[in-house]
């Protein structure tokens, strides 16, 4: 410490790596040096902490200086803007503010902040959520595919549909080729013209499907390059058209999270550029092989030779206007026949990629369970026995009314044995029957949520309004919760008393969070008796001091002295000692062992220095040394 002002001074106060606690009277900087230590370590979780609390900090008219000493040489100081250390910080009334906050969401966040607090599971956790988060993404992106992939399927229905079958098609065809044969009887062309002509017309279709063919051919090509040149935009950014603006990709930004980017990075990094430039490229190259403009420029000049040598067959069959008709029509019925195949060959595959979507959609959601529970076991397997008879469980739930199916639903015209009554138990839904569910084909019609495959055909009633996409995105939603369930000897945390429930919090910190952290606590004892402090929280601390640096402010003999801390820091405040003002500072401390011992010494003009520590330790938790002879006196217990 230092101040120039005397607040402080210059003193330094060894720390025990086991439990040390800050005793003195009212307003002697317990609390303070409790909180200086913490805010120089990390402000961040000591001001949102304090925030919940409604306190500020505390405030004096000139700033001073504060430093922590870890035992690896790291130095933190009030000014220091890396704050690279850990630790674990619970001020006066944080655990009466948190036994305030009774209910079930409140009591599986806290739980799961404390667990988190352990190294090891947090980074267990993060994994896990992220690989939830990952797979949520792509069962999102899988669902929009999907709705795509139906409109699509449906447009192509539409368009066949309007065409025809391509069966039937080939029948109008051998039928009309019937009727011009039988037509050529009663032309003008010998049979050896006839037989020119039906070449040229065969030779014209062919041309044309050639030609419509390659069309498509060159379109897909071209698309497929814009695709990729539209994801290397996305993935590594660069100008706006016609500007100067430069727009960073997303492999950039991912690469911000480093303020310095290594060498080695930055040619990965340069390496995706010149891969993807290569990419498209090649593929440019191989585009201008397949020579589409060549091929269909070609197959133009083609169809424009054979209308000239259909000219003079045309012009002898003028007057056959039946032959005609039917001639045109064939070619039309051709032309149909051409696209009908095209178009069912398309719905065929559409169809398939729809019913892999929607099943590899299914089994993602089958895998976030899975993930989910693999949090729910290692909490199990790892965290379950407390100690002191304290137990937690963690179990994987799904409100119904977080599931947006069980609001969309017209409930009043459901039947008590239809299938959607039994996806819910105990107001909870049951979501491992949905991932099957989700795989079957879906749809609505008549304000009614189908499903017809399998051998569960059902008809759900639903609410006015709804798309199948609002549905199937409701299927999906993730609001699973992660409910956790705290126990102290077969209690309830959520119904024991405000006493009993602070303690059992108390343990779940000690117990729970990570013990590489120092844990400081200031005045546990608040709203637990004496008995309580002693047989459950005494036991735990002296257990936990073992693992971990523990440093505690309190009031009560039992925290400090039945725990048997090892080092005592004795607070003080110039002035409160009702004998004038004989403290160099404003605030003051010594400390040491409870065995450093020795009666007053008025002589010594600095109170803090006139007496040993177990001495006021005496003083000041058991109201001196008379009180406490005269309350053994009164208690009269005898071994």
């Amino acid at each position: 410490m230092d101040s120039t002002n005397k607040l402080f001074g210059n003193q330094t106060i060894q720390l025990n790596e086991n439990l040390n606690s800050i005793i003195g009277g009212k307003s002697a900087g317990k609390s303070l040096l409790l909180y200086s230590t913490a805010h120089c370590i990390d402000p961040e979780q000591v001001d949102k902490t304090h925030k919940r609390l409604g306190f500020e900090g505390y405030k004096f008219k000139v700033n001073y200086d504060f430093e922590v000493l870890w035992k690896n040489g790291i130095i933190d100081t009030n000014s220091s803007l890396e704050k690279n250390q850990k630790i674990i910080y619970i001020p006066q009334l944080y655990i009466n503010y948190l036994v305030e906050k009774n209910n079930k969401d409140d009591l599986n966040q806290l739980v799961e902040n404390i667990l988190l607090q352990d190294s090891e599971f947090k980074i267990f956790y993060e994994d896990v959520k992220e690989k939830i988060a990952d797979n949520n993404i792509s069962i999102d992106s899988l669902l929009t595919s999907y709705i795509q992939t139906r409109q699509k399927a449906l447009e192509l229905q539409k368009n066949s549909k309007e065409i025809g079958k391509s069966n039937e098609i080939q029948k109008a065809i051998e039928k009309i080729q019937k009727a011009i044969v039988e037509g050529q009887k009663l032309s003008n062309l010998t049979p050896e013209e006839f037989k020119t002509y039906n070449n040229l017309l065969e030779n014209k279709s062919k041309l044309e499907k050639q030609k419509t063919e390659e069309s498509l051919r060159k379109t897909v090509m071209e698309s497929i390059l814009l695709e990729i040149k539209s994801n290397r935009e996305q993935l590594l950014g660069g100008k706006v058209s016609n500007s100067d603006i430069e727009i960073k990709g997303n492999v950039d930004r991912i690469l911000d999270q480093l303020t310095e980017l290594p060498t080695e990075i930055n040619v990965i990094r340069q390496k995706i550029g010149t891969d993807y430039n290569t990419l498209i490229e090649n593929l440019e190259k191989e585009i201008a092989k397949l020579e589409f403009d060549d091929k269909i420029k070609k197959l133009t000049e083609d169809l424009a030779k054979n209308t000239i040598q259909l000219k003079p067959f045309l012009a002898k069959l003028a007057g056959q206007k039946e032959l005609q008709k039917l001639t045109n029509n064939l070619e039309l019925e051709k032309k149909k026949h051409t696209q009908a195949v095209s178009l069912e060959k398309q719905f065929e595959i559409v169809l398939n990629d729809y019913r892999n979507l929607r099943e590899r959609t299914s089994i993602l959601l089958k895998e976030r369970i899975e993930k989910y529970e693999s949090i729910v076991k290692k909490v199990n397997e790892t965290m379950k026995e407390i100690g002191s008879g304290v137990t937690l469980e963690c179990s994987l739930i799904y409100k119904q009314d977080d599931f947006p199916l069980f609001h969309q639903a017209n409930k009043a015209a459901i039947s008590k044995g239809h299938f959607f009554n039994q996806l819910f138990k105990d107001n909870n839904l049951k979501y491992k029957e949905i991932p099957d569910f989700y795989s079957k084909q879906l749809w609505i019609k008549d304000s009614k949520f189908l499903k017809s495959t399998g051998d569960d055909k059902f008809e759900l009633p639903l609410k006015q309004g709804y798309t199948l996409e609002e549905l199937l995105r409701g299927l999906i939603k993730d609001s699973f919760i992660l409910d956790y369930s705290v126990t102290y000897k077969g209690d309830d945390l959520l119904r024991m008393s405000p006493g009993k429930k602070g303690t059992v919090l108390l343990i779940l910190f000690l117990q729970i969070s990570s013990s590489e952290y120092p844990i400081l606590i200031d005045q546990p004892e608040d709203n637990l008796d004496n008995r309580t402090i002693y047989d459950l929280l005494c036991h735990m601390i002296k257990q936990k001091k073992k693992d971990r640096q523990i440093i505690i402010v309190s009031h009560n003999a039992n925290l400090v002295v039945a725990t048997d801390s090892e080092n005592i820091i004795v607070a003080n405040q110039a002035g409160q000692d009702g004998l004038g003002d004989t403290s160099k500072y404003q605030f003051e401390y010594v400390n040491g062992a409870i065995e450093h011992t020795f009666t007053r010494d008025e002589s010594i003009k600095e109170v803090l220095y006139q007496q040993g520590i177990r001495e006021h330790v005496c003083d000041i938790l058991e109201g001196g040394n008379e009180a406490f002879k005269k309350r053994e006196k009164k208690y009269s217990i005898k071994g």
